[in-house]
């Protein structure tokens, strides 16, 4: 692991989605990425830690979970 990135959302609003029904989604992320992923209590960031593969790997992944909630949705 030698990178660190931080990803940081403008809400909280998908981090119930990114982490999933008792940490099952977040759990699946690390392990098809291979990256180390924390998602914060206090703020926005996601830090996630690995190689540079495994963290754009995840981080487009996470970032296709949050486009994917906002697809169906009328405003």
């Amino acid at each position: 692991m030698t990178h660190v990135g931080f990803l940081t959302l403008p809400d909280r609003s998908a981090f119930p989605r990114i982490v999933g029904a008792k940490g099952s989604n977040v759990a699946r992320l690390r392990a098809e990425s291979q990256a180390d992923i924390t998602v914060s209590r206090e703020d926005n960031t996601i830090v996630i830690v690995g190689s540079e593969t495994a963290i754009e790997t995840a981080k487009q992944a996470i970032l296709e979970m949050t486009v994917s909630r906002h697809r169906g949705r009328r405003d």
